[in-house]
């Protein structure tokens, strides 16, 4: 199905019902949390493909698209996950459920440990509808406070968390025949040994969490007031392998041209030049990217935290481009598209920021195939310090500061 297509989502089915207030009541809350879980469950089944398409249903969240397992589906597999994630539902509204675990393993032979590849850990608690996340650090436990329950942050967090699924599944190893997958149930300590007894905590007994070995970047934790819930995902080297090996940077850009930093969290690589470090020196041990930043790790750039994600590709690519036409007095449309990856849409707000400022003008006739670009190294110069505006030394490395707000020329179209 093509989710590119223009869809009057008024008339398609919503997953929330954003349209009203709701009081949140435990309950309500209940059945907000299940569908998150429903949600994010599917998602992930889709996106490694491991049902075919006609087993889920489309709905969506404001117009976002997201694809729901069908529950009343025939497929034998597919109603073993609804009833594994009913037991899952029963055991969250008794307050039991821990965590629920979606993992991807190879099938072992007879006496052979479980081979787990990838691991989609969903993490509950519950609270009396006034308090926020607990955080654990250093054996010390803050409660932060939440005053009110936010629809645009819920709706925001959702989306960022199932954006983060199809960034980190897109590259992974493909799903094989031998590659099953199940849910794993566990509770908290509190729960009567003889419901778990009932629900059967886990079905595949001899399951091997990979937690520690390959974690992914760190998923917003989706807050209604009774109930919290916090996704992790992680995978066996020789499923990462081919995704740690890209770039994933905030300007979308797959290219590698330029000095790049690797993530210390996720392990991915970013430009530097995108995170304000313009030096060719830049193995910074410590750096951090935009997706796996929160409250208590900082981006390498903070500036780029509080830009909206439009406006954070823009100068990222701004940057790019201008520190890789900075030492050219001349350059062809062609080397800029494929050195820097740019897609069609960037390259044309590209070339009309950079003429608007004066930077370039073109050479040859409009008919040739090849069409240089006249570098005003001036210009280009003064484009620069839009961007970029004091260097400094900074753990060994040439970091710039960005001038905060960026003039409102500098990215005006034509």
């Amino acid at each position: 199905m093509d989710f590119s297509q223009e869809i009057d989502t008024k008339l398609q089915p919503q997953l929330f019902d954003f349209s009203k207030k709701h009081s949140w009541t435990e309950e309500y809350s209940f059945n907000f949390t299940k569908k998150l879980i429903t949600m994010t469950i599917s998602t992930i089944m889709h996106l490694r493909n491991y049902f075919p398409s006609r087993e889920f249903t489309l709905h969506y969240i404001n117009d976002f698209p997201v694809l729901i397992i069908n529950e009343t589906s025939e497929n034998q597999e597919v109603k073993f996950f609804v009833r594994e994630m009913e037991k899952a539902f029963d055991a969250m509204e008794k307050k039991y459920l821990r965590r629920l675990i979606l993992f991807f393993y190879v099938k072992p032979k007879e006496s052979e440990e479980i081979k787990t590849l990838e691991t989609y850990a969903l993490s509950l608690r519950y609270d009396n509808g006034f308090t926020g996340n607990t955080l654990h650090q250093n054996s010390k436990c803050d409660i932060t406070m939440l005053n009110l329950t936010d629809t645009e942050e819920i709706i925001s967090s959702t989306i960022k968390m199932l954006n983060s699924c199809m960034i980190l599944t897109k590259n992974l190893i493909n799903v094989t025949p031998e590659i099953q997958a199940s849910l794993k149930l566990l509770c908290y300590g509190y729960t009567p040994m003889s419901y778990m007894n009932a629900i059967g905590e886990s079905a595949i007994s001899n399951f091997r969490d990979i937690t520690d070995e390959c974690r992914c970047p760190k998923n917003p934790i989706l807050k209604a007031p009774f109930h919290k819930i916090k996704l992790s995902m992680s995978y066996a080297e020789e499923q990462y392998r081919r995704y740690i090996d890209r770039v994933c940077c905030a300007c979308k850009s797959l290219g590698g041209y330029g000095s790049t930093l690797r993530c210390r969290i996720c392990k991915t690589l970013q430009h530097a030049i995108c995170y304000n470090i313009y030096s060719s020196d830049c193995n910074n041990t410590n750096h951090i990217c935009i997706t796996c930043s929160d409250s208590n790790l900082n981006c390498t750039d903070t500036t780029l935290t509080i830009m909206l994600p439009k406006m954070r590709e823009e100068v990222c690519v701004m940057r790019r481009v201008l520190a890789f036409m900075n030492t050219k007095d001349e350059i062809s449309e062609k080397l800029v598209r494929t050195e820097l990856d740019l897609s069609n849409r960037q390259f044309l707000e590209v070339y009309n920021t950079l003429s608007f400022n004066e930077v370039i003008h073109t050479s040859g006739n409009k008919d040739e195939e090849e069409t240089n670009w006249i570098v005003n190294k001036v210009r280009c110069r003064e484009t620069l310090q839009r961007y970029f505006l004091q260097r400094s030394e900074h753990l060994g490395e040439k970091r710039v500061t960005i001038r905060w707000p960026l003039p409102k020329e500098a990215l005006v179209l034509k």
